[in-house]
């Protein structure tokens, strides 16, 4: 049997008498506490509202200072980077070597003729041909101390002004020609088997006349070559010839000779790359800075402190 279900008694409001109410607000309360708080004075808020703003100010100064150092120090340095002029060059005693005072006679004048222009310049070492391609491929703006030849100013710029003057000289085992060798040009040893180095001036110009060259990648290898009592020629700078030759020879003097005809001087120059996008700039302003070295005479007195008497150690 089902129970009726009891009906809700409704209010005359409509709501059921079972459904909680809500609490009432204590008004009286509230508007008793309202009364008892203590106004802020408007000198106090003045105060505080100061002293924030004194605060946000201070910040603001810090930020703006900071901006300031921050914009400085990349601004020299930007500029700093953009007067920087790289260079690839190799060793090639006594005129340029990482082991020689200033990296040798050569830097220094490069040294002087970039500081004129306005320039930094930094050196980079690389076996030559290395140091070539570097400079061809734009990966550097120049590279020193180069022959100027045809084959070289149809892939590169060459300074307009020398930066060294280069006799040239044939090496030679005395026991192998006790009589010497007779020759003024390179076309009279095309009878002889001679000793090169790869990316060298004359790579081109023996290949023209025919000459048989067993051509190896450093000079130092060139002339553990000649060391070894075999009848070649090794063709290479009077200057640089005699340095390294004392440094790789035992008995250097009682062993080796050598000739320089004067028909055989040739002029090192600075090779600037085609490709590199700052070489033609580069070299307008090297240009300008070694003309007035030549005019002035601080190339002919740079070129004077060069070790010359090398030739009677």
């Amino acid at each position: 049997m089902k129970m009726p279900l009891k009906k809700a008694e409704v209010s005359l409001s409509g709501q059921s008498k079972d459904r909680k109410r809500s609490p009432k607000i204590q008004t009286g309360r509230l508007l008793e506490s309202l009364e008892t708080t203590k106004p802020l004075e408007l000198s106090t808020v003045a105060s505080k509202l100061k002293k924030g703003s004194d605060m946000v100010n201070r910040w603001n100064l810090i930020t703006l200072g900071l901006l300031i150092v921050q914009f400085f120090v990349v601004r020299c340095a930007s500029a700093e980077d953009l007067n920087i002029i790289h260079f690839a060059t190799g060793e090639y005693p006594p005129f340029v070597s990482e082991q020689l005072p200033d990296n040798g006679p050569s830097t220094i004048i490069i040294r002087e003729a970039c500081r004129r222009a306005g320039l930094k310049a930094e050196f980079d070492f690389f076996p030559w041909a290395r140091a070539a391609y570097e400079v061809k491929i734009g990966d550097y703006v120049a590279t020193y101390q180069w022959v100027k030849t045809p084959e070289r100013e149809k892939d590169f710029l060459f300074s307009a002004l020398h930066i060294s003057e280069n006799p040239n000289a044939v090496f030679y085992r005395k026991n192998q020609y006790p009589d010497g060798i007779t020759f003024n040009r390179f076309a009279d040893l095309q009878n002889y088997n001679l000793i090169g180095v790869i990316g060298y001036w004359y790579e081109k110009e023996f290949e023209r006349l025919k000459i048989n060259v067993h051509y190896v990648s450093q000079s130092q290898l060139a002339w553990q070559l000649l060391s070894r009592d075999r009848p070649e020629l090794y063709v290479d700078n009077l200057y640089t010839g005699i340095t390294e030759g004392k440094r790789y020879i035992a008995d250097w003097a009682n062993q080796i000779a050598y000739q320089s005809p004067e028909s055989m001087t040739e002029y090192g120059y600075i090779m600037f790359s085609r490709q590199h996008p700052e070489a033609a700039n580069r070299k307008r302003q090297i240009d300008k800075a070694l003309a007035s070295m030549h005019q002035d005479g601080t190339y002919q007195k740079m070129w004077q402190r060069f070790p010359l008497d090398l030739l009677n150690r």
